[in-house]
Protein backbone atom coordinates (compact mmCIF):
# COMPACT_ATOMS: atom_id res chain seq x y z
CA UNK A 1 0.00 0.00 0.00
CA UNK A 2 1.97 3.32 -1.18
CA UNK A 3 2.21 5.62 1.30
CA UNK A 4 -0.68 8.76 1.65
CA UNK A 5 0.86 11.86 1.46
CA UNK A 6 0.15 15.32 3.19
CA UNK A 7 1.08 18.61 3.13
CA UNK A 8 2.06 21.21 5.98
CA UNK A 9 2.29 24.66 4.68
CA UNK A 10 3.88 27.06 7.66
CA UNK A 11 4.62 30.81 6.73
CA UNK A 12 6.90 32.56 9.36
CA UNK A 13 7.26 36.36 10.19
CA UNK A 14 8.96 37.94 13.40
CA UNK A 15 7.01 39.87 15.61
CA UNK A 16 3.60 38.22 13.83
CA UNK A 17 1.51 35.25 15.09
CA UNK A 18 2.63 33.58 12.32
CA UNK A 19 5.88 33.14 14.60
CA UNK A 20 3.48 30.89 16.74
CA UNK A 21 1.70 29.04 13.65
CA UNK A 22 5.15 28.23 12.15
CA UNK A 23 5.73 26.70 15.34
CA UNK A 24 2.78 24.75 15.71
CA UNK A 25 2.92 23.25 11.98
CA UNK A 26 6.23 21.84 13.28
CA UNK A 27 4.46 19.90 15.67
CA UNK A 28 1.97 18.88 12.89
CA UNK A 29 4.99 17.06 10.92
CA UNK A 30 6.05 15.60 13.56
CA UNK A 31 2.75 14.05 14.54
CA UNK A 32 2.23 13.28 11.26
CA UNK A 33 5.35 11.50 9.92
CA UNK A 34 5.03 9.29 13.58
CA UNK A 35 1.70 8.46 12.28
CA UNK A 36 3.51 6.89 8.93
CA UNK A 37 2.44 9.65 6.49
CA UNK A 38 4.98 11.14 3.69
CA UNK A 39 5.04 14.73 4.59
CA UNK A 40 5.39 17.51 2.36
CA UNK A 41 6.75 20.70 4.41
CA UNK A 42 6.72 23.65 2.80
CA UNK A 43 8.20 27.16 4.88
CA UNK A 44 8.51 30.59 4.78
CA UNK A 45 9.71 32.07 1.57
CA UNK A 46 8.71 28.59 -0.08
CA UNK A 47 4.64 29.46 0.72
CA UNK A 48 4.01 31.41 -2.51
CA UNK A 49 1.40 30.98 -4.75
CA UNK A 50 3.59 29.41 -7.37
CA UNK A 51 5.33 26.83 -5.39
CA UNK A 52 1.82 25.74 -3.48
CA UNK A 53 0.31 25.49 -6.65
CA UNK A 54 2.87 23.75 -8.02
CA UNK A 55 3.37 21.09 -4.66
CA UNK A 56 -0.26 20.31 -4.85
CA UNK A 57 -0.13 19.37 -8.58
CA UNK A 58 3.13 17.70 -8.23
CA UNK A 59 2.40 15.52 -5.21
CA UNK A 60 -1.27 15.36 -4.82
CA UNK A 61 -1.51 15.12 -1.02
CA UNK A 62 -4.87 13.51 0.36
CA UNK A 63 -4.81 16.29 3.15
CA UNK A 64 -3.31 19.95 3.29
CA UNK A 65 -2.89 22.01 6.73
CA UNK A 66 -2.03 25.68 6.50
CA UNK A 67 -0.77 27.20 9.68
CA UNK A 68 -0.85 30.77 8.33
CA UNK A 69 -2.50 33.81 7.74
CA UNK A 70 -6.50 34.12 5.89
CA UNK A 71 -8.91 36.31 4.75
CA UNK A 72 -12.17 35.75 3.51
CA UNK A 73 -11.00 34.44 0.01
CA UNK A 74 -7.65 33.62 0.32
CA UNK A 75 -5.03 31.49 3.00
CA UNK A 76 -1.78 33.54 2.79
CA UNK A 77 1.68 32.84 2.86
CA UNK A 78 5.05 34.45 3.38
CA UNK A 79 4.36 37.59 1.18
CA UNK A 80 1.96 36.35 -1.23
CA UNK A 81 -1.56 34.38 -0.90
CA UNK A 82 -1.22 30.30 -1.46
CA UNK A 83 -4.44 29.43 -2.32
CA UNK A 84 -6.72 32.22 -3.92
CA UNK A 85 -10.51 32.92 -4.67
CA UNK A 86 -10.83 35.66 -6.96
CA UNK A 87 -14.00 38.02 -6.55
CA UNK A 88 -14.56 40.13 -9.03
CA UNK A 89 -15.82 43.45 -8.31
CA UNK A 90 -19.17 42.42 -9.59
CA UNK A 91 -19.56 39.35 -7.68
CA UNK A 92 -19.29 41.44 -4.28
CA UNK A 93 -21.54 44.10 -5.48
CA UNK A 94 -24.52 41.28 -5.95
CA UNK A 95 -23.62 39.64 -2.87
CA UNK A 96 -23.65 42.63 -1.32
CA UNK A 97 -27.62 43.49 -2.96
CA UNK A 98 -28.28 39.61 -2.82
CA UNK A 99 -30.64 39.32 0.43
CA UNK A 100 -28.63 36.62 1.50
CA UNK A 101 -27.24 37.65 4.94
CA UNK A 102 -24.92 34.83 4.56
CA UNK A 103 -24.01 36.63 1.22
CA UNK A 104 -23.76 39.87 2.87
CA UNK A 105 -21.12 38.85 5.73
CA UNK A 106 -19.11 37.56 2.94
CA UNK A 107 -18.82 40.62 0.94
CA UNK A 108 -18.84 42.52 3.98
CA UNK A 109 -15.94 40.55 5.01
CA UNK A 110 -13.90 41.16 1.40
CA UNK A 111 -14.64 44.92 1.72
CA UNK A 112 -14.02 45.39 5.75
CA UNK A 113 -12.16 42.41 7.12
CA UNK A 114 -11.15 44.15 10.82
CA UNK A 115 -13.64 46.85 10.83
CA UNK A 116 -12.44 49.40 8.80
CA UNK A 117 -12.63 50.06 4.96
CA UNK A 118 -9.52 48.87 2.61
CA UNK A 119 -7.69 52.10 0.84
CA UNK A 120 -8.56 50.75 -2.43
CA UNK A 121 -5.66 52.98 -4.08
CA UNK A 122 -3.30 51.02 -2.06
CA UNK A 123 -4.61 47.72 -3.24
CA UNK A 124 -2.26 45.35 -4.77
CA UNK A 125 -2.11 42.05 -5.75
CA UNK A 126 -2.58 39.91 -2.53
CA UNK A 127 1.16 41.87 -1.34
CA UNK A 128 0.93 41.48 2.61
CA UNK A 129 2.12 44.91 2.76
CA UNK A 130 -0.17 45.78 6.16
CA UNK A 131 -3.50 45.03 5.22
CA UNK A 132 -4.68 41.67 6.41
CA UNK A 133 -7.38 41.04 2.74
CA UNK A 134 -6.63 42.89 -0.10
CA UNK A 135 -10.17 43.25 -2.04
CA UNK A 136 -8.73 42.09 -5.28
CA UNK A 137 -6.42 38.50 -6.16
CA UNK A 138 -5.14 39.46 -9.28
CA UNK A 139 -3.91 35.49 -9.14
CA UNK A 140 -5.44 33.31 -11.47
CA UNK A 141 -8.32 31.37 -8.74
CA UNK A 142 -6.37 27.86 -7.76
CA UNK A 143 -8.84 26.83 -5.73
CA UNK A 144 -9.91 23.98 -8.04
CA UNK A 145 -6.65 22.53 -6.53
CA UNK A 146 -7.86 21.78 -3.46
CA UNK A 147 -10.71 19.22 -4.84
CA UNK A 148 -10.56 15.65 -3.13
CA UNK A 149 -8.73 17.53 -0.54
CA UNK A 150 -8.78 17.03 3.52
CA UNK A 151 -7.98 20.85 4.39
CA UNK A 152 -7.27 22.38 7.78
CA UNK A 153 -6.59 25.69 8.42
CA UNK A 154 -6.12 28.45 11.44
CA UNK A 155 -6.53 31.07 9.57
CA UNK A 156 -8.85 33.73 9.90
CA UNK A 157 -12.18 34.27 7.84
CA UNK A 158 -11.65 31.88 5.17
CA UNK A 159 -13.91 29.37 6.18
CA UNK A 160 -16.35 31.42 5.08
CA UNK A 161 -15.95 32.07 1.65
CA UNK A 162 -12.75 29.92 0.65
CA UNK A 163 -14.20 27.29 2.30
CA UNK A 164 -17.52 27.19 0.84
CA UNK A 165 -15.87 27.54 -2.32
CA UNK A 166 -13.17 25.25 -1.69
CA UNK A 167 -16.09 22.41 -0.99
CA UNK A 168 -17.86 23.40 -4.23
CA UNK A 169 -14.74 22.98 -6.56
CA UNK A 170 -14.64 19.52 -5.05
CA UNK A 171 -12.71 19.47 -1.42
CA UNK A 172 -13.47 16.44 0.67
CA UNK A 173 -14.01 18.92 3.69
CA UNK A 174 -12.88 22.49 4.94
CA UNK A 175 -11.77 23.00 8.63
CA UNK A 176 -11.27 26.27 10.06
CA UNK A 177 -12.40 29.89 10.94
CA UNK A 178 -15.29 31.91 10.01
CA UNK A 179 -14.30 35.10 12.02
CA UNK A 180 -11.06 36.37 13.69
CA UNK A 181 -8.35 33.50 14.78
CA UNK A 182 -7.43 34.87 17.80
CA UNK A 183 -4.72 33.06 20.70
CA UNK A 184 -3.04 35.01 23.47
CA UNK A 185 0.71 34.81 23.88
CA UNK A 186 2.07 34.80 27.47
CA UNK A 187 4.95 34.05 29.53
CA UNK A 188 2.61 31.07 30.44
CA UNK A 189 2.91 29.53 27.34
CA UNK A 190 -1.30 30.07 26.39
CA UNK A 191 0.16 29.96 22.75
CA UNK A 192 1.00 26.39 23.15
CA UNK A 193 -1.94 25.33 25.15
CA UNK A 194 -3.88 27.14 21.95
CA UNK A 195 -2.10 25.64 19.08
CA UNK A 196 -2.12 22.07 20.51
CA UNK A 197 -5.60 22.67 20.99
CA UNK A 198 -5.81 22.46 16.90
CA UNK A 199 -3.50 19.72 16.70
CA UNK A 200 -5.54 17.26 18.37
CA UNK A 201 -7.81 18.09 15.56
CA UNK A 202 -5.65 17.67 13.00
CA UNK A 203 -4.37 14.38 14.51
CA UNK A 204 -7.61 12.81 14.99
CA UNK A 205 -8.32 13.68 11.09
CA UNK A 206 -4.91 12.04 10.47
CA UNK A 207 -6.31 9.18 12.15
CA UNK A 208 -8.85 9.06 10.20
CA UNK A 209 -12.14 10.31 12.21
CA UNK A 210 -14.34 12.68 10.75
CA UNK A 211 -14.42 16.43 10.98
CA UNK A 212 -17.41 16.32 13.05
CA UNK A 213 -15.33 13.95 15.55
CA UNK A 214 -12.11 15.82 15.58
CA UNK A 215 -14.01 19.20 16.44
CA UNK A 216 -15.62 17.22 19.18
CA UNK A 217 -12.65 16.24 20.60
CA UNK A 218 -11.02 19.84 19.93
Amino acid sequence: MDTATIMILRPMKNGDPTYWTYQWGQKAVNIARSLGYKVIDIQKESCSYENVSDAIKKYQPKLIASFSHGCVNSLQGQKTCMIAKKYEINEIVDMALSGDQDKIKIASRILDPLGYISNLDTIKSCQLNGDPCDLYCLYPTNVELLSGKIVFTTACFSAAGLGRCAIANGAYSYTGSQDLFLFPIDSMGSQDMYGNIQLIGLKELLLGHTVAEAEAKM
